[in-house]
């Protein structure tokens, strides 16, 4: 059966993007959210399902993203690692590339980097970042 992807375009929420690739060909569509939401099985055109443009369980990275990544992380000053156990690969890998001087982890939960991390977080994401911003917000009073 063949896939097709969809993602939100950045530049406008009211659409889905959609692209197919099978082999050679490549082709792009945009879809209106009506379109697609409540459809339990939206298709695109060429007959395919249309699913989120995210890797979901046991389908391969792409190589230009990955990539991409690698790249980012490498060439990094800092790095901060949000919201992931580390233990899903390959992305739990990309660490190693990292050259830079501190790392900053935010995480529910520890990690099997907590201890190379220069400041750890390990609470809620969004609790984190509430304090963050109170902080950002009060700190000409301190």
């Amino acid at each position: 059966s063949r896939h097709c992807r969809s993602r939100a375009s950045i530049s406008d929420q009211k659409n889905f993007f959609r692209q197919i690739s099978d082999q050679n060909q490549a082709a792009t569509e945009f879809y209106k959210i009506e379109e697609i939401y409540g459809n339990k099985n939206p298709r695109c055109s060429c007959g395919g399902i249309i699913k989120p443009d995210v890797v979901l369980y046991e389908e391969n990275l792409n190589q230009d993203t990955i990539e991409k990544a690698v790249s980012a992380i490498y060439n990094a000053e800092l790095l901060i690692i949000i919201g992931t156990s580390l233990k899903v690969y390959p992305a739990a890998s990309f660490i190693k590339y990292y050259r830079g001087r501190n790392i900053v982890l935010i995480n529910k939960g520890e990690t099997n980097v907590d201890t190379y991390a220069d400041l750890v977080f390990n609470e809620d994401v969004a609790k984190v970042i509430e304090k963050l911003q109170i902080y950002e917000n009060n700190k000409n009073i301190l």
